[in-house]
């Protein structure tokens, strides 16, 4: 053992190992915090997050951004679609914060039937030649389908389901 301290290129191995741990130490306390709607539960994308009203993020696609420190005295979040909310360091508890639609009320609608549009059933003389043409003219060929499979006794399912169900009524 004190051999292997004593080799050079041990020593700067786990020298260089060591380092690299210190270093990934404050990334890995960053805190994951995901936007939410307060209704649906939905992760919010694109939620602009400042930092005393100095730095701003916006969240991803999954709705979260990475919250690196605490020492802020307040982190505003805002979305066109929802309530602008304001945190402070003690608020932020877990790693989830609502957001409350922003829910614009009406105070009266006015319907008026008075403007009639425009008459679309008027017909094209290609559009009556069209509809003048009798399609109903030839075989139909899923008749004669149904037809011989009702004759051999098969069934479809709506028929199988219906006959289920008056059976387990005569039960009832």
């Amino acid at each position: 053992m004190a051999r292997s301290l004593s080799n050079p290129v041990f020593r700067r191995a786990s020298l260089f190992i060591v380092m690299l741990f210190a270093s990934l130490a404050p990334l890995s306390a960053a805190d994951t915090i995901v936007v939410v709607s307060a209704e649906t539960l939905v992760p919010i994308r694109d939620v602009r997050v400042y930092l005393d009203h100095k730095a701003s993020v916006a969240t991803n696609y999954e709705g979260k951004f990475l919250l690196f420190h605490k020492d802020f005295k307040e982190l505003h979040l805002r979305h066109p679609s929802f309530l602008e909310r304001v945190l402070y360091p003690e608020e932020i508890k877990g790693d989830t914060v609502r957001l409350l639609p922003n829910s614009k009320m009406l105070s009266e609608v006015i319907v008026d039937g008075r403007i009639l549009p425009k008459k679309f059933n008027v017909l094209t003389p290609t559009d009556a030649q069209l509809l003048s043409a009798r399609p109903d003219i030839g075989i139909d060929l899923m008749s004669v389908v149904k037809s011989v499979a009702k004759l051999m006794g098969y069934r479809s399912k709506t028929e199988e389901r219906h006959r289920k169900a008056l059976k387990s009524l005569e039960n009832y």
